[in-house]
């Protein structure tokens, strides 16, 4: 990894072994470890062993470690209603807003034949709500594994309160049509700020027996997820980017995909 030491400092190692299976089935996850980078440990000169957790039984885990299909990389921010610029007179400020800064993604799958590279591009949704006004999207890049958008998306007037009950959607899709009307899922996440809200907000057109199999026991251990610390992140350090590197979902409730 080529990377300076002061950054590497914010970062942690995720190391997992897999169980490699025949290409009919996907691998399977054997153990997983963190290891924070400080520079104590950076500068230990011994050998260290360290154990592998059993793998959490979480929907994120199931999802991100199911197979393969990329990472996005992307900065979010909350800018409080006294630091927002007015660039239309008409405009009125009551709350802040969030700002998505979507940077680039890394070795997204082809959808298409011959292993030809997609035209990806970035849908953003503030769930429960899937109206035109809780979306946004880039512009797609043509013919890219490895897509750099650099773009800033933006949901202006919200408050924190409103933002610790939704959840931010992030899927990537490739722009050209294998089939007419509809356009290839290539990978996803979703940002929350707890569990008990993200089971809320993405189940919502869900039938009652899918959110009692989704919703895991109040009793049972729960590993708190890149996505989760994330978002708890943003609404609590305000006027920052805080930034993120996180694995796409090879796939996502059925009810989450819509397109277009």
């Amino acid at each position: 990894y080529s990377i300076t030491l002061s950054d590497l400092e914010t970062r942690k190692l995720h190391v997992s072994a897999w169980h490699s299976t025949d290409l009919l089935q996907s691998d399977v996850l054997l153990g997983e470890l963190e290891l924070p980078m400080s520079l104590s440990t950076l500068q230990c000169k011994d050998a260290l062993w360290f154990s592998f957790h059993r793998p959490a039984p979480s929907l994120e885990l199931q999802l991100a470690h199911s197979k393969y299909v990329g990472e996005v990389t992307l900065s979010l921010k909350y800018v409080t209603s006294d630091n927002v610029n007015i660039t239309d007179i008409n405009q009125v400020v009551s709350c802040g807003e969030l700002r998505i800064w979507v940077k680039e993604a890394r070795h997204l799958p082809s959808s298409r034949l011959g292993s030809q590279p997609a035209d990806p591009y970035v849908k953003l949704c503030l769930l429960p709500d899937r109206s035109a006004k809780s979306k946004r999207k880039t512009p797609p890049v043509q013919k890219s594994c490895s897509p750099v958008w650099n773009l800033v998306l933006k949901f202006e007037n919200m408050s924190v309160r409103e933002l610790h009950s939704r959840a931010l959607e992030l899927t990537v899709w490739d722009n050209y049509r294998l089939v007419p009307g509809k356009k290839v899922f290539l990978g996803g996440v979703v940002l929350h700020f707890d569990r008990d809200n993200f089971s809320v907000a993405t189940a919502t057109a869900a039938a009652p027996s899918q959110v009692d199999r989704r919703s895991p026991s109040p009793k049972s251990p729960m590993r708190v997820s890149d996505e989760v610390r994330m978002w708890r992140t943003v609404l609590e350090r305000h006027n920052v980017w805080v930034d993120g590197n996180l694995l796409l979902w090879p796939s996502m409730p059925k009810h989450h995909l819509l397109s277009d």
